[in-house]
């Protein structure tokens, strides 16, 4: 298994552990086109506005901004989901497939991840 295999399949598993199952079939069909050589259709993938657009992708959820899951923390479940998207976007870049928007974005996620962003302990409310 190569690296952009690892990531999405490290990807797929967190997003099973968060139950985010809306995300499984865009997964599952990256892994597919990657394994099957099929290199076209997977670009088409994983470049696509469902991994890296806006509202509804991949990369917009926010768990700091919505209930948490029961028994989970949602400040290590965000640092977890934006490390896997930035080895996801090392991967690709390390096999010349990242565009400029995914440079971006895994720009922000690592900057928020070196600043410690998701680390602080939230202000206890009176």
């Amino acid at each position: 298994m190569d690296e952009i295999e690892q990531a999405l399949t490290a990807l797929r598993s967190f997003l099973q552990s968060v139950r985010m199952r809306s995300y499984f079939d865009l997964i599952d069909e990256a892994l597919r086109l990657y394994s099957a050589g099929e290199q076209d259709q997977f670009r088409e993938v994983i470049l696509s506005n469902s991994v890296w657009g806006g509202a509804g992708s991949l990369c917009d959820i926010n768990f700091l901004g919505q209930q948490p899951i029961q028994g989970r923390d949602a400040r290590k479940d965000q640092k977890s989901l934006d490390l896997l998207l930035v080895q996801l976007a090392a991967a690709l870049e390390r096999q010349g497939l990242a565009d400029d928007r995914i440079r971006e974005i895994a720009a922000i996620f690592q900057r928020w991840l070196d600043d410690g962003v998701y680390d602080d302990v939230p202000p206890k409310r009176a």
